[in-house]
This record gives structure tokens, C-alpha cells and sequence, in this order.
């Protein structure tokens, strides 16, 4: 409770303070750093005005979500957009300055976009200065949500990547407070979300959110081997659920495991083709992309029976492949793992469904942006 009373006076104070102001600019800083309250917005607000440009604010981590971004920001540019990626790690510096009238982001020094997002997606930079007015558009992760009113006057959208950064007893409150408080930089907002499951958390407190899955690489669709030559391995991702998975290993010393960490992209697929079975401990706060990739590598995959992977429409595979706690302890998952190792070539085919939807991701992506910004663009 200490915690949220704290995020909730944050949300009445001013966002950006002026550090700065000659004769002929304003300029506003704004300091990221580690204990960075995180903001939630409310409502729908569709996006009225033909969009010039967008600016999309990412972190430079190579990791699914940035992936995602980086993705959306390749669809766009084919589309037409004027897009940039403005790179944000923590205790970044960033500046907006006001020149006869008009709001600007300043220009990032050095290009920080990770080299492999770089080659994938042909990211830009913002290597310059970035206008704020209402044919700009500002996409943002939610993890950078207190930050919305730092790119006023621009518009603003939200991308739901995960929803379990807030406590889900804790949403509805937050959302009362910015309600009551009349904040329209929270309030009139697109939301955008990567999957179903969040989707549906947003609709249960009045949030209208546009569905823009980010599919998987497309590496992991192709060139694959024959599941001949997949071996009685399980692997996993010890970053993700780390206690449950540990303890799933002590209860069960036998298996052969291959844990997945500071891998390449090249090593994450051999690892994944020499295996048979993927498990994922870990809670799910979006759709997460390594069991999806499992997927395609045609492993078996269990997943954690938790927020988004509970929900079938984000992974559409039989709830037998799913696994609680008390799977883990009591031996349940075990001995589902030791059936599949049996009867491989059935288990495998029975996620054929969820396996075939991975070729479709590429083309609903593109569809699902085409829909929600193909008219936005300014002519």
C-alpha cells in the first residue's frame, strides 16, 4: 500500500520541470532512472489526425519486447511513415526544446540501437530533431507510461508488450485515480496490445486496445531438420520462472536438460532442434516468443499455466500442455513430460495447430497495422 500511495501522488505532480530557458528556445529535460514509477492510461482515443511522422521510444536490450517495437517500426516504414526509434536505457538524458512556438525532441548523439534489430529491421535513430504537433505520432512501451506527458503535444500511443507490470487487483484503482483527476495525457491515448490475453485484461476496465501481434523471427520458420534427429533433451530458459524450474530439476535429476542462456540466435535454434521438449516456468506477463519459437523448431511444449499463458488464443495448444505449481511438486508434469518422450511423433502433432499459426504471424501483423494505420498517412 506504501507503494501505491506513492505512485498515486507522483500522478499529480508535473511530469517534466524547465531546467533551461534563453530567448529564443524553452527547453524541458527529463532524467530516466532506475525507480521510475510506472503509469497506466485509460480509455479509448482513436487516432483523428493524418499521421507524418512517428517516433517510437524503445529500450536498447535484446530481448522480445524491443524486438517487437523494432518490428513495428519496420511494418510502418513500409507503409510510408517517417519512422525513428528513440533508444531509452536507464539514467538516459533526453531533452524537449520549444522553438518559436513549436515542441521538439532533441536529437540522440549516438545510434544505440542493438546491431542484430539494426540488420533485421533497418532501424533509424533519431538523429535529429523530432516535432511534436498533432501529425506526429509517439508509440511507446508500457513500462515508459509516466512519461506520456513528456511528449505532449504530439500523439500518443501506448503498446501493450505485458500487463503484469501492475498488480492486476491494483489496475483498477489506478485507473479510478486518473479518471478523477481528469489526465488527458493518460486518458486520450491509443492502446495497442500484443496479444489476446492482454486485450482482454484491458477490456475488463474499460481500456480499447487495437490488436498488433509481433510475430516470431522469421529465422525460426525455416531451414529446419528432421525431427529424427531430436534427442530425449529438455530444454528451458533459466531466467524465466527460475525457483519453479529449479525445483521441477531437484524433483527430477534423471532428465536430460539444456538450459538456454547467453545464447546466439543460432545457438537458441541448434538448441531447440536437438530437443524434444520445451518447458517454461516462467508467469507470462505477455506472449512471450522462446515457446512460440520452440514451437516452430517442433519441440513439445509445456508451458506455465499463468496469465498469458493461460489464455488459448494466444497460445492455442491443448490445456494438457499446461502445467501449475502443484504439477511441478506432485509429479503430474513429470509424468506428462515422460509420455511425450514415449510418444513424440503423437504429442508433437497434437500442437500441429498452434505449429501452423506461427506461418500466419508475419501476414496478420502486417494486416493488423495496415488496418489501424494505413489511412493515418498524411498526403
Amino acid at each position: 500500500m506504501k507503494h501505491m500511495y506513492i505512485f498515486f501522488m507522483l500522478l499529480l505532480l508535473p511530469i517534466y520541470s524547465t531546467c533551461k530557458q534563453a530567448s529564443h528556445a524553452h527547453i524541458v529535460d527529463y532524467v530516466f532512472t532506475d525507480n521510475t514509477q510506472k503509469t497506466l492510461s485509460f480509455n479509448k482515443q482513436y487516432i483523428h489526425n493524418k499521421i507524418k511522422r512517428i517516433l517510437i521510444v524503445c529500450p536498447p536490450s535484446i530481448t522480445g519486447g524491443p524486438e517487437a517495437l523494432c518490428q513495428l517500426n519496420y511494418e510502418l516504414q513500409q507503409l510510408s511513415f517517417d519512422v525513428h526509434m528513440l533508444w531509452l536505457s536507464h539514467y538516459d538524458h533526453i531533452q524537449k526544446v520549444e522553438i518559436n512556438g513549436d515542441w521538439f525532441i532533441c536529437a540522440q548523439q549516438h545510434d544505440l540501437s542493438p546491431n542484430v534489430f539494426y540488420q533485421k529491421y533497418n532501424t533509424k535513430y533519431l538523429d535529429h530533431n523530432f516535432l511534436l504537433d498533432a501529425s506526429s505520432l509517439v508509440i511507446m512501451p508500457e513500462i515508459y507510461g509516466d512519461f506520456l506527458p513528456f511528449f505532449s503535444p504530439a500523439k500518443k500511443a501506448f503498446y501493450w508488450l505485458s500487463i503484469t507490470n501492475f498488480e492486476i487487483s491494483e489496475v483498477n484503482k489506478i485507473c479510478r485515480i486518473l479518471l478523477s483527476h481528469h489526465r488527458p495525457d493518460f486518458i486520450e491515448c491509443i492502446h495497442l496490445s500484443d496479444a489476446p490475453w492482454i486485450s482482454k485484461k484491458l477490456l475488463d476496465f474499460n481500456i480499447h486496445s487495437y490488436l498488433i501481434e509481433a510475430p516470431i523471427s522469421q529465422r525460426y520458420l525455416h531451414n529446419k531438420t528432421s525431427c529424427k534427429n531430436k534427442q530425449n533433451i529438455i530444454t528451458y530458459f533459466p531466467r524465466k520462472g527460475a525457483e519453479l524450474a529449479q525445483t521441477f530439476i531437484n524433483l527430477n535429476p534423471d532428465n536430460m536438460y539444456l538450459p538456454i542462456q547467453n545464447f546466439t540466435e543460432q545457438q537458441v535454434i541448434d538448441a531447440l532442434d536437438s530437443a524434444k521438449i520445451y518447458i517454461d516456468f516462467g508467469h507470462f506477463p505477455g506472449k512471450d516468443r522462446i515457446p512460440r519459437e520452440a514451437l516452430a523448431r517442433d519441440c513439445v511444449i509445456f508451458i506455465h499455466n499463468q496469465n498469458c499463458g493461460s489464455d488459448y488464443d494466444s497460445f492455442p495448444i491443448d490445456d494438457y500442455f499446461r502445467f501449475t505449481n502443484n504439477d511441478v511438486i506432485s509429479g503430474v508434469l513429470q509424468h506428462k513430460i515422460a509420455h511425450v518422450l514415449e510418444n513424440f511423433e503423437q504429442t508433437h502433432l497434437e500442437q500441429s495447430y498452434a505449429r501452423k499459426k506461427l506461418y500466419n504471424e508475419q501476414q496478420v501483423f502486417k494486416q493488423q497495422i495496415t488496418d489501424l494505420f494505413g489511412n493515418f498517412i498524411l498526403s
